[in-house]
């Protein structure tokens, strides 16, 4: 796996760590609404059903979203560790501002005091990869625990 690969994990984890919190919205936002929309009527046979099953779903993607963000942050933290190998310090920041806060390119740019962009995205970035290889080698490099949402695939 590449460092680029690798450190693309972080971007990953956090898209569906995002996912599954909009799923947990969503399902206590179902559970409200059913149970608001026959309220005033006769029991509908079925109807606690619908409150129930969104209410066993919403724990289901809960007890899913605290290991995956248990996982991210063991992961976070072992990638922040392994950028700070790094000697020079603004391909650090690079790497760091990218991967572990997720900024644009924009922002990673002006965050070192450069304008350019493309100059950072392209020659600067690609220079960082190289010193992260470099000082963590493949071999030391380790992925999240495969998780239901992590298995590398």
């Amino acid at each position: 796996m590449t460092a680029k690969e690798y450190l693309n994990q972080l971007p990953n984890m956090q898209l569906r760590i995002d996912s599954l919190r909009r799923s947990i919205q969503l399902c206590q936002e179902r559970a409200e609404n059913t149970g608001a929309q026959f309220s005033d009527s006769p029991r509908v046979q079925g109807n606690g059903n619908k409150i129930a099953d969104n209410i066993e779903k919403k724990a289901d993607f809960e007890a899913e979203l605290l290991q995956l963000i248990d996982e991210f942050e063991r992961f976070r933290i072992r990638a922040i560790r392994e950028i700070n190998r790094i000697p020079d310090s603004m391909y650090a920041s690079v790497l760091i501002d990218k991967y572990i806060n997720g900024y644009t390119w924009e922002r990673v740019a002006k965050n070192i005091g450069f304008q350019n962009e493309d100059y950072v995205r392209k020659i600067l970035h690609a220079k960082a990869l190289e010193s992260f290889e470099k000082n963590n080698p493949e071999t030391t490099r380790k992925s999240p625990e495969k998780s239901l949402y992590f298995s590398g695939k």
